[in-house]
């Protein structure tokens, strides 16, 4: 049960995107104001999936956060790999051009191998159909998922087992126990008592491998599951500042 309503976030939202959207076009401010799209897209995501039952408005709401994400990483040099749902956003707007380019994402510190990282480059390795690779990385995850926050996300290392070794019921059982192991507070306020992010993107991921997963809760929206590319997407007028990727 949700304790906020989501209606009136989105009509919030509203405003706030305008407001965003002037600060990008000061350049000395857009450093401090673009990652706020993230949130407010995946609130308005989850607006349309719940409450409109618009899969195909939300899929451009995680497209724009996925542009975003190639924004920060191509134009501010950030680290893409700096939180897991970065390499799912792609995944969840069914864009294959930037679901191609987030292949391309590269750790900027190999020094440090750390679960986000592990985590974004067995998902590119399971889209690359590369299981050399993969194996290497469920190892990493294994490693890293011993103790702190990132105890609660080995049923990931279920998922990437499942890609590996080519068993649906894994994948599923890795699904199931990230929704029920994942707590609240590691996850996006409002937009957890949802969707679980993670999960889904997840989902999206196996449906993309022709693994149609079927898990029965509402966490995991099965209305954007089918990989359903939109005939055009919109974005902001910042993307087109990208040099390798095209919008639209």
């Amino acid at each position: 049960m949700a304790y906020i309503d989501i209606e009136t976030v989105f009509k919030r939202n509203i405003k706030d995107e305008s407001f965003l959207l002037s600060k990008m076009k000061i350049d000395e401010e857009r450093n401090f104001f673009v990652n706020s799209f993230y949130l407010l897209n995946e609130l308005n995501a989850v607006y349309f999936i719940y409450i409109k039952d618009n899969p195909e408005e939300a899929r451009n709401c995680f497209y724009k956060v996925a542009m975003t994400n190639a924004y920060c990483y191509e134009k501010l040099n950030q680290e893409i790999f700096s939180s897991v749902q970065f390499i799912l956003y792609p995944l969840l707007s069914d864009n294959t051009d930037v679901i191609n380019y987030s292949l391309s994402y590269k750790n900027r510190t190999p020094a440090i191998q750390t679960f986000n990282v592990y985590f974004g480059q067995a998902a590119q390795n399971v889209l690359e159909d590369n299981k050399e690779g993969l194996s290497e990385n469920i190892s990493g995850l294994v490693k890293r998922s011993k103790t702190g926050v990132f105890k609660y996300l080995r049923g990931a290392v279920s998922v990437f087992e499942g890609f590996l070794h080519e068993e649906i019921g894994k994948i599923e059982a890795g699904l199931v126990q990230i929704i029920e192991s994942l707590p609240k507070s590691q996850q996006t306020e409002i937009v957890r008592d949802y969707m679980n992010i993670i999960a889904s993107g997840l989902a999206k991921l196996a449906w993309r491998k022709e693994y149609k997963v079927n898990i029965e809760s509402t966490l995991i929206p099965k209305s954007i599951l089918p990989v359903q590319p939109l005939k055009s997407y919109t974005g902001y007028e910042y993307f087109e500042e990208l040099n390798t990727l095209k919008t639209g």
